[in-house]
């Protein structure tokens, strides 16, 4: 399901799942279902990052066809939507114009931001981080790549200095990445099931990262 930020109707408790998605692939899916089942969620957000400040373009696909693959792979799944609200934001986009956009515009809704523990170690990095504590809560996903205690030192360090709440969420050893995807395509290796079946079908038909 498709998110437009035109009024439509919101309740309850929303997490926004952002980043790259450059592909976006099996590990997202399971770390928004996780999300969503340890915190309750009614709806989680995917929205693909728009012109990041924080990332080099040269080597992101556009962002019709990372929203395209992310339709593909939710196909049926009434708890994940995605929306294009920060692809079709002119100039560099920001998490927290984002949150507290969505925000004003549905204050009904329990907000939360679910990140990965490489973005929660790089917070003071991101603009104005202590605007997106303001706005939302934070939900950390972890595959292992961060020690727990070195996490919660991080998350307390945050809250001491910006205030908010932040979450971390159990560790999940998930061996997929996109940049390994990209790779892997481009020594022409399969990378059949670590992609939804039909964005894996997409991405193949289409020659894609075959730069």
């Amino acid at each position: 399901m498709n998110f437009q930020d035109n009024g439509q109707e919101l309740t309850g408790k929303i997490a926004v799942y952002g980043g790259t998605f450059n592909p976006f692939h099996m590990g997202h899916l399971l770390t928004a279902q996780t999300a969503a089942d340890q915190f309750g969620l009614q709806k989680v957000i995917l929205m693909p990052s728009g012109n990041s400040y924080m990332k080099d373009q040269a080597e992101i696909l556009d962002a019709q066809t990372r929203i395209r693959l992310i339709e593909l792979s939710i196909e049926n799944n009434p708890l994940l939507m995605v929306s294009a609200m920060e692809t079709e934001r002119p100039g560099r986009t920001y998490t927290y114009e984002t949150m507290r956009r969505l925000r004003e515009k549905h204050p009904q809704v329990s907000w939360s931001f679910l990140m990965g523990a490489d973005s929660l170690m790089a917070m003071e990095r991101w603009r104005n981080p202590e605007k997106i504590l303001e706005n939302c809560r934070i939900l950390v996903a972890s595959r292992g790549e961060w020690q727990e205690s070195v996490l919660l030192a991080k998350a307390n360090e945050l809250r001491r200095r910006y205030g908010g709440e932040i979450e971390l969420m159990p560790e999940r050893r998930i061996d997929i990445s996109s940049s390994e995807i990209r790779e892997r395509i481009r020594a022409h290796r399969s990378v059949r099931y670590m992609l939804a079946e039909k964005a894996y079908e997409y991405l193949t038909s289409h020659h894609l990262y075959l730069w």
